[in-house]
């Protein structure tokens, strides 16, 4: 060792230099222990989040992911799409439309390839009574048809029947999907098909519910 090395060891003194390196190496070492703790949060929530939509509790979906968001800003750019289709999702069913179609079409947007967030889509602006947008939509959505929740598509093709007031579409949602149709949405598409007498039972059936109001 020099002279000068011996003297800072004996003086019990890092050389100046050794500050400004430990305290990066400490910096460091915390911001990995911070960043390893965020992402083991943002974990714990997107699994409670996507357990809470298997069992329709859309109102705790909407909670986990909005608080994995606020765990950390990034959790956005590392969970993206699936996070906010599945808050939209959760708003769609909760009846949050506008909030819906905020998170839905940013998915939307960004990853066309997921299918169900533009079904979801479709069908808001179906039940707003906006044909023309629920067109630019649909035909994307059921293009995929296979990938939609059965009760989506079946809402799907009863919107498309019901626009378009034809009666072949009516007569493929209803072989397709009755047993997802209420009593009253049954009724609208017989009639489309031109079956008075069964339209007529099912919408005596639906007004005694309640659902003709």
């Amino acid at each position: 060792m020099s002279e000068q090395t011996n003297s800072t060891v004996k003086n019990g003194r890092f050389p100046v230099w050794v500050w400004p390196l430990l305290l990066i190496v400490v910096l460091a070492g915390g911001g990995f222990f911070w960043f390893s703790n965020a992402r083991s949060q943002e974990l714990a929530a997107i699994e409670a989040a996507r357990a809470a939509a298997a069992e329709g509790d859309w109102a705790e979906v909407q909670t986990a992911v909005s608080e994995a968001i606020a765990i950390q800003p990034a959790f956005a750019l590392q969970y993206g799409n699936d996070a906010l289709a599945l808050r939209g999702i959760a708003h769609y069913h909760q009846g949050n439309f506008e909030e819906a179609l905020s998170d839905l079409t940013t998915v939307a947007s960004d990853s066309p390839n997921l299918v169900e967030p533009i079904g979801y889509i479709a069908d808001i602006y179906a039940q707003q009574g906006d044909e023309s947008a629920f067109l630019d939509n649909v035909d994307v959505a059921l293009a995929a048809e296979k990938e939609l929740p059965q009760d989506l598509a079946a809402k799907l093709r009863s919107h498309e029947a019901l626009f378009a007031e034809d009666a072949d579409l009516a007569a493929a949602a209803i072989d397709s999907y009755a047993p997802f149709y209420s009593d009253l949405e049954l009724a609208r598409l017989y009639l489309l098909r031109g079956e008075q007498t069964e339209s007529l039972a099912d919408q005596q059936t639906a007004l005694l519910l309640g659902e003709g109001e």
